[in-house]
């Protein structure tokens, strides 16, 4: 367990590798990470240091899988879950829930708790700036804070790759209209429709921190969590702009396509008329009829000059008619 705080005189301190007995005394706030794949026996007696149901507590973050969206506010305490997310990029990039990197935070008016199963780059960075800004030593809630920012940048840096796909494959269907784009389409669809189903629950989340309703964090600080609260709301706004975009490029690519069809259908039809006048022509001169041109020297020349003629008429009609077009 990893455990920073805040002393009564605002001094910092850190602790790595620390058991239940290390607990600060004293201390003005404390934030406790724990890596439950090795410390889930830790959780119990550092959640008796905020909440008095610290084994409801306990029992939640451990079977938290069957429990989504995930918050719950205890009179002296909040819990909530935050999703992480997996970014697969190949010919198309594809965004999965991992469980095993979901973040379990824990909240009272003087601890921080952390739980995860895998380590995680939002909480280092969190650490991190945490300990440059000393941050601690004016409440928890800026610990959280710092916690909140890392992640908005994770999801912020997730939602430029699914942007950056989908204005490719919009550039790719103007360039290469014969393409075939629809794998692509489908699958940043799924991706989108992913994000947005693990962004929306998050939103509210956040909603709820950045309101004046959330007791744990101090009037004083309330600016930050309406900032991080109003990050949220644009990148909710920015995906769904996002999906219905994508939306739109379905029904022109299906357009496109149908489209590139008609050209295609067109060019037959035109060779079929063009060859259909030499076709009659060749029909009737083959019937097992006696007709003039039969005992003709040059009535052979004179049925080839025939369907020549008639096709070139018929070829400058539909040219002047603007038929190729």
């Amino acid at each position: 367990m990893r455990l920073t705080w805040s002393d009564s005189a605002g001094r910092l301190h850190d602790r790595s590798g620390a058991g239940a007995g290390d607990w600060p005394r004293g201390a003005r706030a404390v934030w406790a990470d724990l890596d439950l794949s090795q410390e889930e026996h830790l959780l119990d007696p550092v959640l008796a240091h905020v909440a008095r149901d610290r084994v409801g507590l306990a029992t939640r973050i451990v079977r938290h899988e069957k429990r989504r969206p995930s918050l719950l506010l205890y009179p002296e305490a909040v819990t909530f879950v935050l999703a992480d997310m997996a970014l697969e990029a190949g010919h198309a990039v594809s965004v999965a829930a991992d469980r095993q990197r979901a973040l379990h935070v824990v909240l009272n008016r003087q601890v921080l708790v952390t739980a995860h199963v895998a380590a995680s780059d939002l909480l280092a960075m969190a650490w991190d700036e945490t300990r440059r800004g000393e941050t601690l030593s004016e409440g928890v809630d800026l610990a959280l804070y710092q916690v909140l920012t890392a992640y908005l940048s994770a999801w912020e840096r997730l939602r430029g790759h699914l942007i950056a796909d989908y204005e490719s494959i919009q550039a790719e269907m103007l360039l290469h209209p014969y393409a075939n784009l629809a794998p692509r389409i489908l699958a940043a669809r799924r991706a989108l429709l992913a994000f947005n189903r693990l962004l929306r629950p998050e939103a509210e989340i956040f909603q709820l921190m950045g309101s004046s309703d959330f007791d744990f964090v101090q009037r004083s600080h309330r600016p930050y969590f309406q900032d991080v609260t109003d990050r949220m709301a644009d990148l909710v706004d920015e995906v769904e702009a996002t999906r219905e975009g994508l939306s739109g490029t379905v029904e022109a690519y299906t357009s496109m396509q149908s489209n590139e069809i008609n050209k295609v259908v067109k060019l037959l039809t035109i060779i079929s008329v063009l060859s259909l006048p030499a076709t009659t022509i060749a029909s009737i001169y083959g019937m097992n009829f006696k007709i003039p041109e039969l005992h003709w020297w040059f009535g052979y020349w004179y049925s080839l000059a025939l369907m020549t003629s008639v096709t070139l008429t018929l070829l400058w009609w539909v040219r002047r008619h603007q038929g190729f077009r």
